[in-house]
């Protein structure tokens, strides 16, 4: 597979070059504000109110001591070389002798060109590298280790807690757990005691706001012209309504009970490495599809994970999200504030994939007894 890395690694760097000059956004502006902000002094949470764990702030604030956009670039790029690196290692450890490892590698390469020029302007290719290292550990019978990869990903963005239960089953122990929380304290607790309220605030911005506008729940609603209200929130656009608020308390439920479920079915599996592999593959599609929030850059999440399982359904289906999502990107994601036919119609099949990635996820998990 070193081969494969490289050449993978080469198609990216050079997909990149067609990235690099994303327009800037909201989001980018945000996360520098963050970044000079510490510099200048200020303690996050406390002087200045933040929408992430803080993680976050171990990516922005080195790339501010330089050229912010250009390092942040950078950053990210390095994310997605070592996402496409952990692929690699997963793809030997599955499937050794498969000789299509090289070209569904080279799809993961890709991805982020498939989705458009946003994904460097994002972080959450490192989220990703975390659960697959994690993924990777615990087939390696390292659990504690995987444990720790699997924190890191909390500090960064809060989903991948969601895998604790599926980790269990799989074989962590107490000690596991132990390491996972004091990972999770050593990066929370020393702003939690600065700022209590506005950490809280922090870790769970995005699980206390309404529905956003490009959730599954709100294609729903737009495209049976459901009358909402649409209004800016935490970085984006929500909807709110009888009908929102109750489908917001519902997809929260459900993800939930993905979560568990996905670690019930690997329970009940022969708890082979592709199981374990597929059951992870379930979970991280109900953090990307199932939540209240549903940004374009969650299909970093995903893509990976549609080349580690045995079904070329899979696979398509994920393709076919990734591919939705550049069309809504396209069609100008804000337009949905105002239900352009067009912006609707994108969103709802880009949406209709993913909840199907969900469900053929879960069949197959529920066969492999």
């Amino acid at each position: 597979m070193r081969r494969a890395y490289a050449a993978a690694a080469v198609l990216f760097c050079l997909s990149a070059v067609l990235l690099w000059r994303a327009p800037l956004d909201g989001d980018v502006v945000e996360l520098s504000g963050y970044a000079h902000n510490v510099l200048h002094g200020q303690v996050p949470y406390r002087d200045f109110h933040v929408e992430y764990p803080p993680g976050v702030f171990a990516l922005v604030v080195p790339a501010a001591l330089g050229e912010f956009v250009t390092w942040y670039r950078v950053e990210n790029a390095l994310a997605w070389l070592a996402v496409l690196a952990l692929t690699a290692l997963l793809l030997r450890q599955l499937y050794p002798q498969r000789r299509r490892n090289a070209g569904l590698l080279a799809l993961v390469a890709l991805a982020p060109l498939l989705l458009g020029p946003f994904t460097l302007l994002r972080f959450d290719g490192w989220v990703t590298a975390c659960v697959l290292a994690a993924l990777l550990l615990m087939l390696r019978r390292r659990p504690d280790w995987a444990m720790a990869a699997l924190a890191l990903g909390t500090l960064l963005k809060a989903w991948p807690l969601g895998l604790v239960p599926l980790f269990v089953v799989a074989g962590v122990r107490l000690r596991g757990l132990v390491v996972y929380a004091a990972v999770v304290l050593a990066g929370l607790l020393p702003f939690a005691a600065l700022s209590a309220g506005g950490s809280y605030n922090g870790v769970m911005a995005q699980v206390n706001r309404h529905l956003e506008y490009e959730s599954v729940g709100a294609s729903v609603l737009f495209v049976l012209h459901r009358a909402v209200h649409t209004y800016f929130e935490t970085g984006s656009f929500s909807v709110s309504g009888s009908a929102a608020n109750g489908i917001a308390t519902f997809q929260s439920v459900l993800q939930i009970a993905v979560f568990l479920l996905a670690a019930a079915l690997y329970a009940r599996s022969q708890r082979r490495p592709q199981d374990l592999a597929t059951a992870v593959a379930l979970a991280v599609a109900a953090a990307t599809a199932l939540g209240k929030v549903l940004s374009p850059q969650y299909l970093l999440w995903l893509a990976p994970l549609g080349v580690l399982v045995e079904s070329p359904l899979v696979l398509l289906l994920v393709v076919g999200a990734c591919a939705g999502t550049r069309a809504l990107v396209a069609e100008g994601i804000p337009a949905l504030a105002h239900q352009r036919p067009g912006a609707v119609a994108a969103l709802a099949v880009r949406n209709a994939f993913l909840i199907a990635v969900t469900a053929v996820l879960a069949w197959r998990a529920a066969v492999s007894r």
